[in-house]
Formats: C-alpha cells, structure tokens, sequence
C-alpha cells in the first residue's frame, strides 16, 4: 500500500441504533437550529415514518415543517435516480414555504432521490436560487449550509452521503454537500424493493473491496472493512428471512429490522467512501455496462471486480490482505499466506453465485447471463481514461489497463470466434 499521500474527510456524524432519533433535536439545536424542515418521500409518508420523528421533537420545544415529495417511479437499475415528481415547480413551493416561514435546517426522510431534492433545497435557502444557476461544481462557501440531517428509511444507494447531488438534469458536486448528521433508526424503516436492497448491497461490496485494496487511504481502509463486514453479517440473513425471489419487497418487521439496519448503516459508509476516494473504477466501468445492458449497478460491478482488483492491485499483499474481512479471522489464519489472494476473489465471486442460486436464476453472475460472453475492444466503456475517471489526486487507470479489465471480464470476441 503507498502512504506516501492520501487525505479523508468525513462531515457527517453517524448515530445508529434503536432510540436514535431521540438524539437528533440535541445534534440540531447544537447547531442553532430551532425550527426543522422535514422534507419526506411518499413512501415514509404512507409507513407512518414521519410519527417516531414528531414524537422526537415532542418535548424539544421545536417547530417541526413538514413537506412529502410526490411519487417517483423508475424501473432505472442504474443507481442514478431521475428526478420524477419533484421538479423545479416543487422545489420553488419548497423554497418559498421554507423563507417565508423561518425555518433553519432540513431533514431529509427517505431514499436517494429524495436526499439530492434535499441537497439542492439547502443550497438555494442557504445562498439563494441563483446559485443553482452556476458552475455545478464548486468549492465549499464561506458561509455554511443550513443544518441537513438524513434519516434513511432502509438501505439507500450511497450517493445519499456523497458530496453529490443530482437534480433538473445536473450534478452538482461541491464538499459541503454531504449530510451534517446520519441516524439510522428503525423506527423510521419503510417497506422497499428488494432488488434494490440487494443493489445497494453489492453496490457497497465493490466499493468498499476497491477502496480497501487499491486506495493507499488507511482511514478510507477502515471504514471499508467495516462496510464489509456489516454486508456480510446482514445479506444473506436479509435474505433467508424475506422469502426472496417469491416476495418482490421487504417488510420492517422486527426480525427483519437488525439486518436492514445494518444494510442502511453500509450504505451510509459507501457514501463516505464515494466522497473521499474517486476515481473508483469499478463503479465507473459498471456504470457504464449497466446504462449498455440494463443491468443493476451492483451487479455489474461485481462483475467486473476481481478484474479490477487483479489488474490494478500493485502489491500483491493488499489483495491477501482483503480476506480477513471476507472470511472472517478462522478462514484466513488457517490459509497459506499465498492462497490468500484467490481465495479473496473466490469470496467475491461467489456472491453472485450464491445470489444466483437463491433467486433461482433472477439475479445476473455472470456475462453469459445475459448473453453477452464478450466485448468488442472499441465499447464506449473501453474509452474511460484518467481524464474522466480520475482526480487531482490520484489517476485513473490507462486504457490499457480499462480494456484489459473488460476483456477479462466479458471475454474477446476474437478468441471466442475460434
């Protein structure tokens, strides 16, 4: 691993666990915040989310407003969430209710897309609209963001702790964009897809394994091993308990609660992670396999994982050491020091297939599974280069390198020709 250079930067407090909530006017009034806006999605609305919430404020002396973003419907597997019903209109009435009304910080309950609505939400109370007008990346003002805390109604997609936010066709990236506070409350959970559940699941799984093996970002390492950890304890067990392929969605039940807490917990890591250490390759080649093929982003990127790991891993120490946190301390002591890295990547790729087996063949393992069993060099994802995959601190992988990972993963169509 080199050390030679890295930084890490985390902005959001984390809080976790039953009773969460309760700290949660604590955290805002330390903030100066006396009057919240709760800017919910339809479906926190309609699983009585937002009641544990009032009853947090209820002895707080805090005004609560609260506003429910209109439905969004998508069948988009790609992880980027369209804005759906919340549109400018929308984020105009929001804005003006929240001026005009005096409130002083925002509470985003639900999912992805409902978080980037209320990114951009904060950023036009905080420094007006027309700021949504400029240069959709920027460093953080000198004035402060109000106060923004997430309360996840289950597993998110990762962006939702990201310095990111997507929204009327633009990506705003800028630091300060991140959550101040993260509180993963049960109480709050809301019924959810389980395709997605199990998306944010692998989406997690590729991010933490890159970052713990080719980022040289021992803070980073950290909390990828922990991310792992919380996927390896919670999906499967997720799983054995909702009936998976035969019910299409996952209830808060209490049994259920403790492994969809942890899933929720790991995609709040994953944001982190996206925030601190692009370019992450995986996710960017899987991005743009799945546009191409309509896959799940988490799949695809699983996919394409132990290639990248393979290729792009200088060390060969840093790939055995990534089997601690697959298999547990008893695997790993007991395998020679040089099995270690294959037994690593025999780990990820028996996530898919065991994913495969469960769901009786709904869930992709490998390209063939789509019938795809190669890829043509000139693929618009072979032309990813450093410029649009890297960053001022650490470059991307050549092309080269990007059409080796692809080869190997979907295969060459001259070989396969034969």
């Amino acid at each position: 691993m080199n050390l030679s250079r890295f930084n890490f930067l985390c902005r959001t407090k984390t809080g976790f666990g039953k009773h969460a909530l309760s700290h949660l006017p604590f955290d805002l009034a330390g903030m100066g915040s006396q009057k919240p806006f709760v800017l919910q999605s339809r479906d926190a609305e309609r699983s009585g989310s937002t009641q544990p919430l009032i009853r947090a404020f209820r002895e707080s002396g805090m005004t609560l407003g609260i506003c429910t973003a209109p439905d969004r419907k998508s069948d988009n597997k790609s992880g980027k969430h369209p804005d759906g019903g919340f549109d400018m209109e929308m984020l105009k009435a929001c804005y003006q209710t929240f001026i005009d009304k005096g409130f002083d910080s925002i509470i985003a309950l639900g999912g992805s897309s409902l978080v980037d609505a209320a990114k951009v939400l904060n950023m036009a109370v905080s420094f007006g609209p027309g700021i949504l007008k400029k240069p959709a990346i920027g460093q953080p003002a000198s004035e402060p963001l109000m106060p923004f805390a997430y309360l996840p109604t289950g597993a998110g997609t990762g962006w939702e702790t990201d310095c990111t936010a997507r929204f009327n066709d633009r990506t705003f990236k800028r630091a300060d964009l991140v959550p101040d506070i993260a509180l993963i409350d049960p109480a709050v959970f809301a019924e959810q897809d389980l395709a997605q559940v199990i998306d944010s699941a692998l989406t997690g799984m590729a991010v933490y394994c890159e970052t713990f093996v080719l980022s040289g970002n021992p803070p980073a390492a950290a909390y990828a091993e922990a991310g792992i950890r919380l996927i390896r304890s919670s999906l499967f067990a997720l799983l054995d308990r909702s009936g998976y392929p035969d019910t299409p969605t996952v209830s808060p039940h209490r049994e259920m609660q403790p492994h969809l807490a942890g899933l929720a917990h790991a995609s709040v890591i994953t944001g982190i992670l996206l925030a601190n250490c692009r370019p992450l390759t995986c996710l960017d080649l899987g991005c743009a396999v799945a546009d191409r093929y309509s896959l799940f982003q988490g799949q695809a990127m699983m996919m394409i994982l132990p290639q990248v790991l393979e290729v792009l891993s200088s060390d060969p120490h840093d790939l055995e050491t990534l089997l601690l946190p697959l298999s547990g301390q008893d695997e790993f002591s007991a395998t020679p020091a040089r099995q270690r890295s294959d037994v690593a990547l025999h780990h990820l790729r028996a996530v898919l297939n065991k994913l495969y087996r469960i769901s009786s063949g709904t869930t992709v393992r490998t390209p063939g599974d789509i019938g795809m069993d190669s890829i043509n060099p000139d693929h618009p994802a072979a032309h990813l280069h450093e410029k649009s995959i890297g960053d001022s601190d650490r470059p991307g992988p050549d092309s080269d390198q990007i059409k080796t990972i692809l080869l190997r993963t979907f295969g060459n169509p001259a070989v396969n020709r034969e």
